[in-house]
């Protein structure tokens, strides 16, 4: 029988009795737009801009409706939580119903709004939270310093209070730390370009760096420190695009100079190996230009294994990587590079070949005796005389045709 009377009992709980707090989930549309002032000045959600220093004091007036009568009814028996990120913050409340009655329920910043369909529900929640400004590390910061979380309602039901804190300490700070790293990186560029190297785009990172941070600096002294705050983002992406360029275009430059280099060292290396074998054809000692040679070769082969690996590191957008193996390589190739020459100068400068003979008069020449020369006379003696009686007879015979002809 007492268990009947136990199971009837909570049987009628569950049927006939009104659910505790919280019992309907509440959304924006239950609520009435807040009436929210900061300072006495009016605050309007996604709207208003209030700028603050660290240990400013503030004051803001909170007031909650229903947006019906019917959500009069829904938007009570639940708890409402004041948040705050205000110092040495106090906060006092009136809760209001539709009939004029006014109770209140506050602890530790907790609002027990209980139900309120007897009294024609909730008429308003008015909050009076003041406080300081809390300090930040940073020279702007977007914070919010009321919100308000709803038992059993979506997320952010009650639009919080959010202002813009500023620390003028750190904004001259990084200003100046700009203005800095600026000269640096500047001088860097000038120094790449002095190489040799491509810095149009790196130039150009520099330039709006430079605008965006005087810019700023103009910003912040009108007291725009939204604006200065933008400006000096800006200037430290550029700023970064300009510190990250630094790293591949001394890299694409130094990997340029290390193919230039490597196949000047390879002609040279072919010139010297012929020179060697030149010298050894003719019969010089080369054993040591040869060994020296070999040497030479397992360096450049070394020295080519590692230009590839820059180029890995390049393709990888390892830039960093990149420029230090590159100077390390083009350091190793910068002596192998003058030995090379210096051994081409070396055999260059031996006689590596014999001078061949110039033909002289003595090898024309002819041994002529008196005998010889006699000879000689009586031929040149018959054929000029030949040449005479052949001229007389010629004209012997011209004359008789013409002694025939008369």
């Amino acid at each position: 029988m007492k268990k009947l009377i136990v199971l009837f009992f909570i049987l009628f709980i569950v049927i006939y009795a009104k659910p505790v707090l919280g019992a309907e989930t509440v959304t924006k549309d239950n609520f009435a737009e807040p009436i929210i002032k900061v300072n006495d000045k009016t605050y309007i959600p996604n709207e208003t801009t209030i700028t603050f220093n660290p240990g400013d004091n503030v004051e803001i007036y909170y007031k909650i409706e229903p947006k019906t009568d019917e959500d009069a009814k829904k938007i009570d028996d639940r708890y409402y939580y004041i948040r705050t990120s205000l110092e040495d913050a106090d906060v006092s409340i009136d809760l209001r119903y539709k009939n004029g009655a006014a109770t209140l329920d506050i602890e530790d910043f907790s609002l027990r709004v209980p139900d309120a369909d007897s009294l024609d529900g909730v008429a308003s929640i008015e909050i009076k939270l003041t406080g300081s400004i809390p300090s930040i590390t940073s020279r702007l910061e977007e914070k919010a310093i009321l919100w308000i979380d709803v038992q059993d309602a979506e997320d952010r039901v009650l639009p919080p209070v959010t202002v813009i804190i500023v620390n003028p300490t750190k904004f001259l700070e990084d200003i100046n730390a700009l203005k800095n790293r600026l000269s640096q990186i500047r001088s860097e560029v000038e120094r790449l370009d002095e190489m040799g190297a491509n810095t149009i785009e790196l130039s150009r990172y520099i330039k709006m760096a430079s605008n965006n941070i005087t810019l700023a600096e103009s910003y912040y002294n009108d007291g725009e420190y939204v604006k200065s705050d933008k400006s000096l983002k800006s200037a430290e992406n550029y700023l970064n695009k300009a510190e990250s360029g630094l790293n591949k275009t001394e890299a694409l430059f130094l990997y340029d100079q290390i193919e230039e280099k490597l196949d000047d060292l390879k002609v040279a290396i072919v010139k010297l190996e012929y020179l060697i074998q030149q010298a050894k054809n003719e019969g010089k000692a080369v054993v040591t230009y040869e060994i020296e040679l070999a040497e030479i070769k397992s360096k450049y082969e070394d020295i080519l294994s590692r230009s590839d690996k820059v180029k890995d590191y390049i393709e990888l957008e390892e830039y960093y990587e990149a420029k230090n193996l590159a100077n390390k390589v083009l350091s190793a190739l910068e002596p192998l590079n003058t030995k090379v020459n210096d051994m081409i100068s070396e055999l260059k400068s031996e006689a590596l070949s014999k001078p061949t003979e110039t033909p002289t008069s003595e090898g024309f020449s002819l041994k002529l005796d008196t005998k010889m020369l006699t000879y000689i006379g009586i031929g040149v003696a018959v054929i000029v005389c030949g040449g005479i009686a052949a001229v007389a007879i010629s004209r012997w015979r011209q004359r008789r045709k013409w002694d025939e002809l008369r």
